[in-house]
């Protein structure tokens, strides 16, 4: 399921992340469990070099596009 990322966009991580950075004022890394392998999330920002703003259960994330795949709506 690849397409189109956009601020709104539902995400899940297509891998498992060894850490994550959050996406704060003045951000920090954290383990890469905070956030589960099926956990989804909502789009909320973009930022440079193809990284996005991602809401999930544990705090908003900075998410390689790479690292994402879309969730078609059902």
């Amino acid at each position: 399921m690849t397409s189109t990322i956009a601020i709104g966009s539902t995400v899940k991580l297509n891998k498992v992340l060894p850490y994550v950075k959050t996406a704060e004022a003045k951000p920090m890394l954290r383990p890469g469990t905070v956030i589960s392998s099926e956990e989804v999330g909502t789009v909320i920002s973009c930022h440079p070099a193809n990284n996005w703003g991602v809401r999930f259960a544990r705090g908003s994330f900075l998410i390689d596009q790479g690292d994402l795949e879309t969730i078609e709506d059902s």
